[in-house]
């Protein structure tokens, strides 16, 4: 339980570094007006950014030395699969929540973020990372 909660810290530390690159890409690709116009591939793009610097920062912070006896394209495979879950969800609630709703599209943003935070850390702490 202690390594749970050491890495859960961690793992929201990340996520937090993780959210500021997000909303750096999708904010600088609204300023392109196909991408202001085609709001879902500026947060599909901003997620992405947002994955690649988590893995990194993950594998050698958060949960450095965690699972170390599988090999690293396995973890990445593993990471990838599991980001990719939270993209279609991530995607989902965030085009309804544009679409349907009407929320402000970087209000939006960040609430898919959180919705996907969750299942992101349980399904890395439980598959990608595991001992």
């Amino acid at each position: 339980m202690k390594q749970f909660l050491h890495s859960s810290w961690k793992f929201a530390l990340v996520g937090g570094l993780g959210v500021v690159v997000n909303m750096t890409i999708f904010n600088l690709l609204l300023l392109i007006t196909w991408f202001d116009q085609h709001v879902i591939w500026a947060n599909i793009l901003g997620f992405v950014g947002g994955v690649i610097n988590n893995y990194w920062l993950n594998y050698a912070w958060t949960f450095h030395g965690r699972g170390s006896q599988r090999k690293h394209h396995i973890k990445l495979l593993q990471f990838t699969v599991i980001a990719l879950t939270s993209l279609v969800i991530n995607t989902g609630v965030f085009g309804w929540l544009v679409h349907h709703e009407g929320l402000n599209r970087r209000i939006a943003n960040v609430v898919a973020i959180i919705v996907v935070s969750g299942i992101n850390y349980l399904g890395n702490y439980f598959i990608t990372f595991r001992n």
